[in-house]
């Protein structure tokens, strides 16, 4: 939807001036990704979704792992805003684990992922 479009624009642009400035405030980084990584396990999915999607929006390749260790949360929600996250980090380390999606249950979940390996795709053309 456009909601979407207008999201992914607004966090690669901002993730965009974050490298150029080289990152003054890494060590903020590394705190949020811990906080984080922990409300991944959180037992709400609520929670869960959030932190998947602030993960993506960190724009750390640290947060890919943390992602890929959660594809199989059992909500659909979660599934889908971890491999929206993947696609927006960009990461090729995220492919294996985005392509396993295909057989996942949950029609959205197959689309974000599908969706998420054309932005890596993208991303990785772009840096050669």
């Amino acid at each position: 939807g456009l909601k979407q479009q207008h999201f992914s624009l607004v966090s690669s642009s901002s993730l965009f001036s974050v490298t150029m400035a080289g990152a003054p405030d890494g060590t903020e980084t590394a705190d949020s990704l811990d906080v984080l990584k922990e409300k991944l396990a959180s037992s709400y999915w609520g929670d869960r979704q959030a932190a998947a999607r602030a993960l993506g929006t960190l724009g750390t390749d640290e947060a890919v792992p943390a992602l890929l260790a959660n594809m199989k949360d059992h909500s659909s929600p979660v599934r889908v805003a971890i491999v929206s996250a993947l696609g927006q980090l960009g990461s090729a380390d995220a492919v294996p684990g985005l392509s396993e999606t295909w057989k996942d249950a949950d029609v959205d979940v197959r689309k974000a992922a599908q969706e998420a390996m054309k932005v890596i795709e993208k991303k990785q053309q772009a840096k050669h």
